[in-house]
């Protein structure tokens, strides 16, 4: 079974979002604050990281350090993230790519 960890400070958005998985068979927890998340991926086996920014406001800092401490390790988790606003341009996607993770948009 799939460990996933859902960093979203929007509590009803994470519930929803951690319903969804369950049916899945996953074992999901979820997690509002960033550094509380990391140190829950380094220190318990966490296989999925699923990253919700809660603005486009300083989301790519908040990704970059996340990967940049969890790559650290040899065995880190994939890192999922989902972006709650409207996609402008492909640039959001790129960014992802360039640090070697998946970046959706939900709308």
């Amino acid at each position: 079974m799939d460990r996933i960890l859902i960093l979203d400070n929007d509590a009803a958005h994470a519930d929803a979002l951690a319903c969804a998985l369950r049916r899945m068979d996953r074992s999901i927890e979820t997690c509002a604050d960033t550094r509380l998340a990391i140190a829950k991926c380094l220190t318990e086996a966490t296989d999925v990281l699923i990253v919700v920014p809660a603005s486009p406001h300083g989301w790519k800092e908040q990704l970059s350090t996340a990967c940049a401490t969890l790559k650290s390790r040899v065995d880190h988790p994939a890192v999922l993230c989902i972006l709650r606003w409207k996609a402008q341009d492909s640039t959001d996607r790129l960014f992802g790519d360039a640090l070697g993770i998946e970046v959706q948009h939900e709308r």
